[in-house]
């Protein structure tokens, strides 16, 4: 659906990053045709790209699926369109998968998504 580009509330679109790269550098988004019509996010999870990570923290999917509802959460988007490359296929699946009610569109690319029931 499009939306004007004037309007007030864009429709959130969250770009879930591939191991072990940050998500500016996987991601060659066109930002200047989606960027005004839509709020583009492409978070590191932890571990991933220049993030900081406290000892002890242990890398899961769960972990890592926390982060991005948590992001969400602060964000104020209850509901986004999600685009995973590769490994951030299958975080953006288990996104779906364990929080439908928060994805709008679901879009793979080059994705393995294995082990996510």
């Amino acid at each position: 659906m499009r939306r004007p580009i004037n309007s007030r509330v864009r429709p959130g679109i969250v770009f879930t990053p591939t191991f072990p790269r940050t998500s500016n550098s996987v991601h060659r988004l066109p930002i200047g045709i989606l960027g005004p019509q839509f709020r583009l996010i492409a978070p590191d999870l932890a571990g991933f790209g220049y993030t900081q990570v406290p000892d002890g923290t242990a890398f899961s999917r769960e972990v890592w699926l926390q982060q991005i509802v948590d992001l969400l959460d602060a964000l104020g988007l209850a509901k986004v369109s999600v685009v995973g490359n590769s490994f951030g296929g299958s975080m953006a699946l288990a996104l779906a998968i364990h929080h439908p009610e928060r994805v709008e569109l679901l879009g793979e690319v080059a994705s393995r998504v294995l082990g996510l029931a």
